[in-house]
């Protein structure tokens, strides 16, 4: 795998897909001035859902005292995030803070918005071949991401499960389907 620095001019044009302690603007400039990055690297654009992940504890974080959260792949489910806008020097500064690529490892997918629109980003996964389980995170990192969700208004319901190593329910209840899917069929 090249280095995130080295990546095609495609990715360093893509939006980054936020779910995690990233939703939270204080912690990501705190992060971004203790590790000499300038804090105006990342501009929320609008919420969106990545489909077919969901949110889970795989993976022990030194730095953050416990588990820390990671999209796994699971048909039917819906992580709730935010993509950004990345400035020049940003995916540096998120390459860096994900520990990539020993921790955690870039991954082009769309994220899709309500009004059903699908969006290129890239986003952060635990390296599969390290996920564990489950590993509890911290009261300070749940605080972390759960000040971020609401300062974007996402549910918590999602985080709150996931943070007991509970099964989540799945984020699409229903589907609406007009017409046929079915060549010559009514």
């Amino acid at each position: 795998m090249r280095r995130i620095a080295d990546r095609s001019d495609a990715r360093l044009n893509a939006s980054y897909f936020a779910y995690g302690s990233n939703l939270n603007e204080a912690d990501w400039h705190r992060w971004c001035a203790d590790n000499g990055f300038r804090q105006n690297l990342l501009r929320p654009r609008f919420d969106a859902f990545l489909p077919d992940r969901a949110l889970r504890f795989t993976r022990l974080s030194g730095i953050r005292g416990g588990g820390v959260l990671d999209v796994v792949p699971h048909r039917g489910q819906l992580v709730h995030g935010v993509v950004y806008e990345v400035m020049d020097g940003g995916w540096d500064a998120l390459a860096r803070k994900e520990g990539a690529p020993a921790a955690y490892q870039p991954f082009d997918t769309d994220a899709l918005t309500p009004d059903g629109l699908a969006h290129r980003v890239c986003t952060f996964e635990v390296v599969p071949a390290r996920r564990v389980p489950f590993v509890a995170p911290s009261a300070a990192y749940l605080d972390v991401v759960r000040t971020g969700c609401r300062a974007h208004s996402i549910d918590v319901g999602a985080l709150e499960a996931a943070a007991r190593g509970e099964p989540v329910a799945p984020g699409l209840a229903s589907v609406f389907t007009y017409g046929t899917l079915l060549r010559g069929e009514s």
